[in-house]
């Protein structure tokens, strides 16, 4: 675990996985066990459905974890929903608006 960051509706985590595991069983584990904490801790706690995942080079790990940090102080002035369009814009992803957020 590089960082891991976020705020009330969003959590952003810059992992380092061995290459022996997928994409899909890596994100089910770390929401089962984070699940099982939160509900002892809070009222009714859940995941959303999906995800997002992509990978970077190490030379930008500085990079990303500097924006993890400081996740409160970029989502003052551009929302997630916002963040996450532009995320997908910029690189390329095709998505279907009605898709995107549910």
């Amino acid at each position: 675990m590089h960082a891991i960051g976020g705020t009330t509706n969003h959590v952003h985590l810059l992992l380092e996985p061995p290459p022996t595991i997928s994409m899909e069983e890596m994100v089910l584990k770390i929401q089962a066990t984070s699940a099982e904490w939160m509900n002892r801790h809070v009222d009714s706690f859940f995941w959303q459905e999906g995800y997002g995942g992509c990978s970077i080079s190490k030379a930008h790990v500085g990079r990303v974890v500097k924006y993890i940090q400081h996740q409160e102080q970029y989502h003052a002035s551009t929302t997630y929903e916002e963040e996450f369009l532009t995320f997908l814009k910029e690189n390329g992803i095709p998505y279907d608006p009605q898709d995107v957020f549910g």
